[in-house]
């Protein structure tokens, strides 16, 4: 199975007058990086709600927001005595050079200016914190949904690319017969045209001919090559997101199609390699975004 890192969940509670409203984003990221932004009157439980949080999501970088809003009635609000006639004194004070005193004129315009009115402090209630648990439960639930289904998708563009390489990988092995014979037919070429082809070192000369074929001879790398292959498709079909595993084991793909390709001395086989290392291009990038 696997599950994506991106995803977005958001969910709204309403009670008694008053609506919980939580929203859950998620990217790619090495490691867990959780922003959280909840109510000042909630902030002892934050432990609490980042722990809920990391265990549903494990990875990725992950923004939270929580809030709480009334729904009927304006926002509380409290009047500053102090700033408020401080403000309306200088005012005053102000006016009275102008001989233009009015009182009520005045307290109108200072009661606009800045830290006059303040919200009212909101003590921490059960009932709200319930409403939030509720909340960020449903809209976890919705994040992990979308990331099983965007999951699902890029699971079966992985199981597509990476049977692609060993298609690709299966046509190397034809043309192993034929590479074999043309680099033999092309040395022994090379040694009639030196003149020694026969003599006391034919002996000798085959065993550097039969060296040196086998040390072109690429059947290790194939073999690795398929192992590589199957353990990547068995972590693909793994019950948990194997996404670091799988980000080990496509660097061992590569570094056999890459042994491959250097000894193949083949223009068809060269192709082929090719091929395969776009397609193991194409899994890396997608690797990434993988839980």
């Amino acid at each position: 199975m696997i599950l994506s890192m991106t995803g977005y969940g958001n969910a709204e509670v309403v009670l008694s007058g008053k609506r919980a409203m939580v929203s859950v984003k998620s990217v790619n990221g090495k490691a867990a990086d959780l922003s959280l932004r909840i109510p000042h009157q909630f902030k002892d439980k934050e432990n609490d709600v980042r722990s809920l949080i990391l265990s549903t999501l494990k990875r990725g970088k992950i923004d939270v927001n929580i809030f709480i809003e009334s729904i009927n009635e304006e926002p509380g609000q409290r009047i500053n005595e102090g700033i408020l006639m401080e403000y309306f004194n200088q005012m005053k004070g102000i006016a009275s050079t102008m001989n233009d005193i009015d009182d009520a004129r005045i307290l109108s315009i200072v009661s606009k200016f800045p830290n006059v009115l303040t919200p009212e402090k909101k003590e921490a209630d059960e009932n709200e914190w319930a409403m939030i648990e509720s909340g960020l439960e449903k809209a976890l639930g919705e994040i992990s949904a979308f990331r099983l289904r965007e999951g699902q998708v890029l699971e079966k563009d992985l199981a597509s690319r990476v049977n692609e390489i060993l298609s690709l990988q299966k046509e190397v092995q034809s043309f192993e017969e034929e590479r074999i014979t043309a680099v033999r037919t092309k040395l022994e070429k090379q040694l009639e045209q030196l003149s020694l082809t026969e003599g006391p070192n034919r002996d000798r000369l085959e065993q550097e001919l039969i060296y040196y074929l086998e040390r072109l001879d690429i059947t290790e790398e194939n073999v690795r090559l398929e192992a590589h292959v199957q353990l990547f498709l068995d972590t693909l079909n793994d019950p948990e997101s194997q996404g670091k595993k799988l980000g080990f084991i496509a660097p061992e793909i590569g570094r056999e199609i890459n042994t491959i390709g250097s000894k193949a001395n083949h223009a068809g086989i060269q192709k082929l390699v090719v091929n395969m290392k776009d397609e193991l291009e194409k899994i890396k990038e997608q690797l990434y975004n993988i839980l």
